[in-house]
């Protein structure tokens, strides 16, 4: 989202938990908020106006500090879109067999890859440990990408990122980052001087 519909956002959300708009006015509180918006730069306005309303249903947890009210959006956020990239219709051909235009992304306009934090576990010897297996989604280089690249999602290169999901010998893989394969690969990957690219962004999976 822009500046405008992080303003149009940080007041519906107000206007939904006074006590957090009291506490907006408060000097301090305008240092969380630059940072509020910087950090809700990826995330839609849609998104987070459903978020909110999540929020106050009680559909997600309300933080106990003012200042992580925006974390918690963003995270709702991410689940919400996640939703949305998994609900793409199947197309079919005349004779019952699917057909898509990307093999790679199957017209979801995404790829699923390996998150930039295993590939820094990879680099500190680490992968496998608690919270070091992420998976996250970037925008495909494909028509069905465009409106995730619009919304200046990452675009997916061989160069910076390792798809799970992929192509092989003309078949389809999908890649777990709980395969210990996927980890051997990912860490081969590493190894042969990729370039990875660093998102904090990036939607997670533990």
């Amino acid at each position: 989202m822009n500046a405008t519909d992080f303003e149009t956002w940080l007041d519906y959300h107000g206007e939904l938990f006074p006590s957090l708009s009291s506490w907006l006015e408060n000097r301090i509180a305008k240092g969380v908020v630059r940072g509020w918006k910087k950090a809700m730069a990826r995330t839609d306005l849609a998104d987070a106006k459903q978020s909110s309303d999540n929020m106050l249903a009680g559909d997600i947890r309300r933080p106990f500090l003012e200042e992580e009210h925006a974390a918690a959006i963003i995270k709702e956020s991410r689940r919400l879109k996640t939703e949305r990239l998994r609900d793409v219709p199947r197309k079919f051909t005349p004779g019952g067999k699917e057909s898509y235009r990307c093999l790679e992304c199957r017209d979801e306009g995404v790829r699923h890859i390996w998150h930039w934090r295993s590939l820094k576990a990879v680099q500190e010897g680490t992968l496998g440990n608690p919270f070091t297996l992420y998976s996250a989604v970037v925008a495909c280089e494909c028509q069905a990408g465009e409106q995730w690249r619009a919304q200046k999602m990452p675009v997916y290169s061989d160069k910076h990122f390792l798809a799970l999901v992929r192509m092989e010998d003309g078949k389809r893989v999908c890649g777990s980052v709980g395969d210990k394969r996927e980890q051997d690969r990912l860490s081969e990957w590493v190894a042969n001087k990729a370039q990875p690219k660093t998102f904090d962004e990036f939607t997670e999976f533990s």
